[in-house]
């Protein structure tokens, strides 16, 4: 799924959360509020998903088929062994993140 995919299910998402709302009576003030937390997730387009186990038993190997590629690094020996995000975006890149660390964006900038 590309961008313009993405962009087009995420508005078609939109539309049938309005469907429902127009459905909902007025006195319903939990599922009002229920669908103005819809609408909140979908224009902040992210979803938490937590893979949780054992290292080596292919947690890792799991998320590349959710992502349907191999991004994410899979070995014998435990290579994601701390908190890891992923996140769609129009340039494919690899951001590392730690406590006292940062590298460059762009790989050909170098850090001051």
């Amino acid at each position: 799924m590309d961008l313009r995919d993405y962009e087009r299910s995420k508005f078609e998402i939109a539309e049938l959360l309005r469907s429902v709302d127009t459905f909902v009576s007025r006195d319903r003030h939990d599922l009002q509020d229920r669908i103005r937390d819809l609408f909140s997730r979908l224009a902040e387009d992210r979803f938490n998903l937590v893979v949780v186990g054992r290292f080596s038993r292919g947690k890792t190997s799991l998320m590349n088929a959710v992502l349907a590629t191999d991004r994410l690094p899979t070995g014998i020996r435990p290579l994601t062994s701390v908190i890891t995000t992923v996140a769609y975006g129009s340039k494919e890149q690899a951001i590392i993140r730690r406590i006292g660390f940062h590298r460059p964006r762009d790989p050909a900038r170098r850090a001051p």
